[in-house]
């Protein structure tokens, strides 16, 4: 395992270098440019902004919104985390330390005192991208391909090996991909705490707590295992119990009301 590790990192560095050995002045201006674009998330807290304008102060509005935001800060906070446990240095570090005579190119942009992998400004673009795309699907291609192109610019600055890139990426679109069903999820049901119901159980109006395993174990089955909608253990999990001879609303009310919401915000 530790020379099958050794040999990865060696030919990632050989690709860092292949790729700084290509730079030249114009693909270092976009490349810095796509990076100051992209640092603290700069550009999306713009987009995230202009769409919370053209949709106006309200729940559609903010909804679009927090899927975006929520996407950048949660991709961003884990690759910080995963970082710390991880631990590997910068590829100008690692050249600098190596015993080899491999020089280290210079970097275009100021050297990054935090770790390397995986790369939390790729993970911050392809969430940001990814939950953008979803609630403006009008905008869908130029999002994506601007999320790829700030990840990608990291390498061409200097300040990450492409290994980097693919541990952030995947995080970003892991974050990205279910960030509206959390937001509109957590809007139903806090909402409907804050009424103190959440099921009705049809008996005189009285109503029935709800309890936040029976939201989340259903929202997160359906999220993980799509395709199990249709067996008998997700129905019987989505169905609410019976008081007298009425049978009450279970999570499934939840789970379409989440699904109607989350369309809503859509163009």
């Amino acid at each position: 395992m530790n020379d099958l590790l050794a040999a990865l990192g060696n030919f990632d560095t050989q690709l860092y270098l292949a790729i700084a050995a290509q730079r030249n002045f114009v693909t270092s201006v976009i490349a810095v440019a796509l990076t100051y674009l992209n640092w603290d998330g700069f550009f999306w807290w713009i987009l995230a902004f202009l769409l919370l304008r053209s949709r106006g102060l309200n729940r559609r509005g903010i909804a679009a919104t927090g899927t975006v935001v929520l996407a950048m800060l949660t991709s961003w906070g884990f690759t910080e985390i995963a970082k710390l446990v991880v631990r590997r240095p910068r590829p100008f570090d690692a050249l600098a330390n190596a015993p080899g005579p491999l020089p280290a190119p210079e970097t275009v942009i100021a050297h990054p005192s935090s770790y390397s992998f995986p790369s939390g400004d790729a993970a911050l673009a392809m969430g940001a991208a990814v939950a953008f795309a979803y609630v403006s699907p009008r905008y869908r291609v130029p999002v994506l391909l601007l999320g790829v192109s700030c990840a990608l610019a990291r390498v061409v600055v200097g300040v990450h090996n492409l290994f980097d890139l693919l541990g952030g990426i995947p995080v970003g679109i892991l974050f990205g991909l279910p960030a509206s069903w959390l937001v509109e999820g957590s809007r139903i049901y806090f909402v409907s705490r804050l009424k103190g119901r959440v099921f009705h159980a049809g008996l005189g109006g009285a109503a029935v707590p709800a309890d936040l395993k029976g939201v989340l174990v259903p929202l997160a089955a359906l999220l993980a295992f799509p395709h199990a909608a249709n067996s008998e253990w997700f129905s019987r999990l989505m169905r609410g119990p019976r008081l007298g001879d009425r049978r009450t609303t279970g999570p499934r009310v939840i789970v379409s009301r989440v699904r109607r919401s989350s369309q809503g915000f859509l163009n």
